[in-house]
């Protein structure tokens, strides 16, 4: 199947100067327009950009607010775990001081009961 190309047409004749030039202006007013929608549509994809860049940037701050913060548990759930460590420890010394005293007296009871029996 064969093109037909205007160039063709006018230099055989068969199409007016201006016929040719108003083609040529809409071939140009299309290319025009074409070349306004590819600037609109790069304007854009460009603000679409800021604004990612805009989200990534608060998205950073956020997630180091949460690092931070995790790190302040971690730095606080091992001085808790200390401190239970540390009172665990002094009850079980209170309780063996305890036991002792109470074993003190148990003696010294039996010690006082055993004497006045022998008396």
């Amino acid at each position: 199947m064969e093109t037909r190309d205007d160039s063709d047409d006018y230099e055989r004749g068969e199409m007016s100067p201006l016929v040719t030039e108003t083609r040529v202006n809409k071939r140009d007013e299309v290319r025009k327009a074409g070349i306004q929608r590819i600037q609109r549509d790069m304007s854009t994809v460009n603000q679409l950009f800021k604004d990612l860049s805009g989200l990534v940037v608060s998205q950073g701050d956020t997630i180091t607010g949460v690092d931070s913060a995790v790190e302040r548990t971690v730095d606080n759930s091992q001085k808790a775990r200390e401190e239970v460590e540390k009172t665990d420890k002094r009850h079980r010394q209170q309780q063996r001081f305890l036991l002792r005293i109470i074993i003190i007296l148990v003696v010294a009871i039996l010690a006082i009961f055993l004497i006045r029996r022998m008396l």
